[in-house]
């Protein structure tokens, strides 16, 4: 049976070597490397930012600005064929998927929806597509507020000033900044979301397959690298 790629690694596993078109790149190896990991030993990376835990925290409230009669979708997509799975944000089987993105930062907001949606999105509903068997989707972005569990705790105020030395005192400054916030209040509710129809890609499609093609060979080859029991 073929390993399960995430539908949000799929940028990652497309990604080719400069010299080497047909060939894994070192970034898609260490996708498949930490699928691998996962599978055989359930390690799993742990990657967390105030932004990306703040995206969860705020994804019901922004699902509920799109339509209030909507509510977040719970089922998974997968497929052993295509080695794809995926939960996409909201879900109506044969008919249409939405994702939903978030950021803190107006500036980023803004020069997004100028540019674009990121292009790690469109991998990822595209993978959403195939394993729904459909030819389009929605991408909806939103300009949210911190959550209040995420504001800038009282015990950091002023840690940088009383630190004793200059590498507790870079650690407690990163630290700070982290938590720093965004006002977005005089920014009107009508500015802060905006969305994108993707349509669907053959070619887009056919280089996904052939990249997840080359991610399950690579697989498969770690195994033989095992010690053994």
């Amino acid at each position: 049976m073929n390993p399960l790629f995430h539908c949000s690694r799929l940028k990652d596993i497309c990604t080719k070597t400069r010299y080497k078109p047909n060939a894994l790149g070192e970034t898609a190896k260490a996708a498949v490397i930490e699928q691998f990991l996962y599978d055989h030993f359930n390690y799993k990376r742990t990657f967390a930012t105030i932004d990306t835990i703040n995206g969860q925290l705020m994804e019901a409230a922004c699902i509920g600005m799109i339509s209030s009669k909507y509510i977040k979708n719970e089922i998974t997509l997968q497929d052993n064929e295509l080695a794809l799975i995926g939960t996409p944000d909201l879900y109506w089987p044969k008919e249409r998927i939405i994702e939903v993105k978030t950021t803190r930062n107006p500036i980023t907001f803004t020069k997004d929806c100028h540019t674009g949606p990121h292009v790690e999105w469109v991998y990822q509903v595209h993978g959403y597509m195939m394993l729904a068997n459909l030819k389009r989707c929605r991408i909806h972005y939103f300009l949210v507020d911190t959550h209040e569990s995420l504001k800038k705790p009282s015990w950091l105020h002023g840690y940088a000033a009383l630190a004793d030395d200059e590498l507790e005192r870079s650690i407690f400054s990163r630290a700070e900044q982290e938590y720093e916030m965004d006002n977005i209040s005089n920014i009107p509710t009508s500015f802060r979301g905006y969305s994108w129809d993707i349509q669907f890609d053959e070619d887009l499609a056919e280089n996904i397959t052939k990249s997840v093609g080359l991610a399950i060979e690579y697989y498969r080859s770690l195994k033989y690298h095992l010690p053994n029991e």
